[in-house]
């Protein structure tokens, strides 16, 4: 008996098609197959020897690695601030206001 498809997960061969046609980045296979080795790429699962991507946890990685819109190529992104723990943060006053 075989199992029904399941929508949610993608092969290898239709994740880069699909980054290619959602996205309209060109994605080979084996890009996937060297990010899986190397890391940088989107997470995926193993099921027995096959590996899968979801199409969520591909939006979300091209997401990460998407910049904020730019009005020229000389303009450099805003970064977010960096968040800072209570004693980091306390430390910094005690640095600027000491006793």
């Amino acid at each position: 008996m075989e199992l029904p498809v399941n929508p949610e997960f993608l092969t290898r061969d239709r994740a880069a098609q699909y980054i290619t046609e959602h996205f309209g980045l060109p994605c080979a296979k084996k890009t996937l197959e060297k990010w899986a080795v190397t890391g940088g790429g989107p997470k995926f699962v193993r099921c027995g020897a096959r590996v899968l991507y979801s199409p969520r946890d591909i939006e979300v990685w091209i997401r990460s690695r998407t910049s904020v819109p730019l009005e020229s190529t000389s303009t450099r992104p805003v970064q977010a601030e960096p968040q800072h723990t209570h004693a980091e943060n306390q430390a910094v006053e005690r640095r600027i206001r000491p006793n």
